[in-house]
């Protein structure tokens, strides 16, 4: 019942679908950890004590432990899993406290693993050389994905960002892209 309030009360601010899904996620992980070991599974019972032992769960977890698609593989959730999965569950505590479901919320207490820093390898120039040559640049598709990709490396665009590009984001003349990014 208090996920449907969260899921409309999201809905209405805005909130993308997905980041509505991974709080529902988080939420469903948290109650099966919390009905699985004894523990309350009502949000007022819910304290820093709990959290602590579910942050705990989640790094013992093995990689796509219960996934649909994938089989558990070698190693545990990643830190920017758990991270997420936390902070996913601190949003909806929040929302808990604005709506007074809660007097008292378990994140003040509760400090949430850093996620770690993740260092993104870039492509030599002999690698791009080798990528560049395998775009048959004599079609009109060939073009397209050449200059996809020459944007994508040049911009740092996210895929997900040139493709929402409108004609009225682009200026040519300028050399300019206007670009919608959620922060």
């Amino acid at each position: 019942m208090l996920l449907n309030g969260y899921h409309l009360s999201s809905v209405s601010e805005g909130k993308s679908p997905n980041t509505i899904a991974i709080v529902e996620a988080s939420v469903r992980y948290l109650e099966e950890f919390l009905a699985n070991n004894g523990l309350p599974t009502d949000v007022t019972g819910i304290r820093v004590d709990e959290l602590r032992r579910f942050t705990v769960c989640l790094k013992e977890r093995p990689r796509f432990a219960q996934h649909r698609f994938t089989r558990p593989q070698g190693g545990h959730l990643s830190g920017h899993t758990i991270n997420g999965y936390l902070r996913a569950l601190q949003a909806l505590w929040s929302w808990l406290g604005r709506e007074d479901f809660i007097n008292d919320n378990p994140f003040s207490r509760l400090k949430i693993p850093k996620a770690p820093k993740k260092i993104i390898p870039v492509f030599n120039d002999e690698q791009l050389h080798q990528f560049f040559a395998t775009i048959d640049t004599t079609s009109t598709t060939g073009w397209r994905d050449y200059a996809i990709i020459l944007t994508l490396l040049d911009t740092g665009l996210r895929c997900s960002e040139l493709t929402n590009l409108k004609l009225t984001d682009v200026n040519l003349d300028s050399r300019l892209l206007k670009v919608w990014r959620k922060y």
